[in-house]
């Protein structure tokens, strides 16, 4: 599977460059209107920020079926969760995030995770976005908000991925095992999986920080 998580800062460009070189099969997008896309590539789900705005997150098939998820009022637009059903994969739910700064990113990232505990807990799931975290950030106004949150991800994924509300699938698998593998990509930049090679030409990124994170529960 061929995954971006890409803030588009609503530029026309950005999506061109998604669906014409990118191809990917399934994208996790910010910063995203529907007057972007052409209709005639793939599905989106998608929400705005505000009522009767446009400007909010989304998340893209190539191919398959995407189906929203029901989250709280508070994080419409900031966040976007869909179950995603693409060819030849098991359904996943597929998170886009970005992360609200009105007025500070905390405690507001912790309350949008918390909203989503409850649609990837037991799940094979990807989430990505742009949290608008930053470890510079602290070391430049010597705070450590940013850094706790950043460093307790993996931790935090690896036990959202794992739980079950069923005693079924927290028993050992067929094959004897029941494991979780977790990815996480911290950087200044999205996340982009090429196609073709790992030296594939990268789109124009967003400025602030991104993280993608995927798990999957073995079964």
């Amino acid at each position: 599977m061929i995954a971006v998580v890409w803030n588009m800062g609503n530029r026309r460009a950005a999506w061109d460059y998604l669906v014409d070189e990118l191809r990917p099969d399934l994208a996790l997008l910010q910063e995203f209107t529907p007057r972007l896309k052409d209709s005639k590539h793939g599905q989106i789900v998608h929400a705005a920020t505000d009522p009767g705005g446009l400007w909010g997150s989304a998340v893209y098939v190539e191919h398959g079926v995407a189906r929203e998820l029901p989250l709280p009022d508070e994080h419409r637009g900031w966040l976007m969760a869909a179950e995603v059903e693409l060819p030849g994969h098991d359904a996943l739910v597929a998170v886009s995030v970005h992360a609200s700064i009105r007025p500070t990113v905390r405690p507001n990232i912790d309350r949008a995770f918390e909203a989503l505990e409850p649609l990837l807990a037991g799940r094979s799931f990807v989430l990505g976005g742009d949290l608008n975290l930053s470890r510079l950030y602290d070391e430049v106004n010597r705070t450590t908000d940013h850094t706790e949150f950043l460093d307790a991800l993996p931790d935090a994924v690896s036990s959202t991925a794992s739980r079950s509300s069923t005693p079924e699938n927290s028993r050992p698998t067929a094959c004897g095992r029941l494991s979780t593998r977790i990815r996480t990509t911290m950087s200044s930049s999205a996340a982009i999986s090429p196609r073709e090679s790992p030296a594939a030409t990268s789109p124009p990124v967003a400025k602030s920080s991104s993280a993608t994170v995927s798990a999957t529960t073995a079964r």
